[in-house]
């Protein structure tokens, strides 16, 4: 009888919080993990499937939807005198993860920006991102990677101190350097030739370390939450989550972040301050942190068209690692849910302020399914340069989004108060642990859906 016979069980947990438990008979169970793997790790990206048959109008959509040029152009950075646009990258000719087009200040030379790209690491010199619209404020915010201050720490650049120093003498509140990283971890980078900057080479900026644990440490965080929610804990009850919250990392991490955003915000609206944030190669912590930050700060980025500029802007095309940290094609110990603990800090925003946001939760959770499914090329690769030609093979989630955009609409949404909420946000968003809440229809959508067959 089938009883009778031996099974060989794969308890597949998913990097979407589904899980699945196939059962094979004992022949079959090697000829089955073969299948599996090949599954995993495919040899052409499911998305190059997907993209056969990829239309001339889902094209011209995606061709037709804004981005970070006509972002800069909104943010009147080409009519800015302090700033200018620089050719240095453009071919991805000096710095790969890099886009093409950036910001720097108007005193800065093509020769200045050589010395700086190797002074800085990975060679992600400071370039502006972001200006306060108020003429009476102006602030900027800037982002690169750590300096290449040598063991010693006593290496120096002339060039990239003018260029933070400029930018200093042109804003009301000065300048504030945000580095990411506990200040431990900026010392011990010194020992691999990097560091933080002599604030007294730097006309005395602030110098802030903000404590934000590494790639590392965000996956392990990250595997106890999983564990927990694919657990026998029942979540769905609030009692039992406020009891694991605060064993959980996950949520103090979030929240740390959040804190950490806010601050930076703060030092632009309040104290008229420039910021310049960066962590060690500024494609983890720094978009995690520069785009909290415009979220808060910018009504814009809370629509579908501007959230979807902020993720092409600041994670896209400033080259945070998707395909490395999601492991999309081959298991990699640099994976890691930097850009997922980033949409946690959306969530929970949206959940203290559900006015403030153009789009609804199901908008989050349609770029996340996408994130993993591989079903479209927004998210292949490690770098702009690499996605390049990807938009004539494989479908776009933003034209996804726009074909079905009344679904991710939040129907509380208040434009007319957006400027206000802004303010709001900064001043009035709850911070602590114990103030992050649980996103079940995320987190435990597919433990619910199979307790519900």
């Amino acid at each position: 009888m089938l009883d009778s016979k031996k099974f060989f069980c794969f308890d597949i947990r998913c990097k979407d919080f589904h899980s699945v438990v196939l059962a094979f008979l004992e022949g079959d169970a090697t000829t089955a993990d073969g299948i599996i793997q090949d599954h995993i790790f495919p040899a052409e990206s499911f998305a190059y499937t997907c993209g056969r048959n990829v239309s001339q109008r889902e094209i011209e959509v995606t061709q037709k939807l804004p981005g970070p040029s006509q972002d800069y152009l909104r943010l009147k950075l080409d009519a800015d005198p302090r700033l200018r646009l620089t050719h240095i990258n453009y071919g991805y000719r000096r710095i790969d993860s890099y886009p093409e087009e950036l910001y720097i200040p108007s005193s800065v030379t093509e020769e200045d920006l050589h010395k700086i790209i190797e002074f800085r690491s990975k060679g992600r010199i400071p370039t502006v991102v972001w200006k306060h619209p108020s003429p009476s404020n102006g602030s900027l915010l800037l982002r690169c990677s750590q300096p290449r201050t040598g063991i010693s720490g006593t290496n120096r650049c002339e060039e990239d101190e003018r260029l933070l120093v400029d930018v200093q003498a042109d804003s009301i509140g000065g300048l504030a350097i945000m580095d990411a990283r506990p200040k431990a971890n900026a010392v011990a980078n010194q020992a691999k030739g990097c560091g933080y900057e002599n604030t007294n080479n730097y006309n005395s900026a602030e110098l802030n370390f903000l404590g934000i644990g590494n790639i590392h440490v965000m996956r392990e965080c990250y595997k106890v939450f999983r564990r927990c929610c694919l657990g026998d804990k029942n979540l769905n009850s609030q009692d039992v989550f406020e009891r694991e919250r605060k064993k959980l990392k996950w949520f103090e991490n979030a929240a740390l972040l959040l804190r950490c955003s806010v601050d930076i915000a703060d030092h632009l609206e309040k104290k008229r301050c420039s910021v310049l944030v960066r962590c060690s190669d500024g494609w983890d912590r720094t978009p995690q942190l520069v785009s909290l930050a415009e979220l808060m700060l910018d009504g814009y980025y809370r629509t579908v068209d501007g959230f979807i500029v902020l993720i092409e802007k600041e994670w896209l095309s400033f080259g945070h690692k998707f395909e490395t940290r999601l492991s999309q094609k081959k298991i990699s110990s640099q994976s890691s849910p930097i850009f997922v603990q980033w949409m946690e800090c959306v969530w929970q925003i949206m959940q203290q302020f559900p006015g403030g946001f153009q789009f609804n939760e199901l908008f989050l959770i349609k770029i996340l399914k996408s994130l993993y499914s591989s079903e479209h090329g927004t998210f292949l690769g490690d770098s702009s340069k690499e996605r390049l030609g990807n938009s004539q093979k494989t479908l776009s989630l933003w034209s996804v989004i726009e074909s079905k955009r009344n679904t991710f609409l939040n129907l509380n949404w208040r434009p007319q108060d957006q400027e206000r909420l802004s303010v709001q946000i900064i001043s009035d968003l709850k911070c602590t642990t114990n103030d992050m809440n649980l996103w079940r229809s995320y987190y435990l959508h597919w433990k619910n859906y199979h307790s519900s067959l």
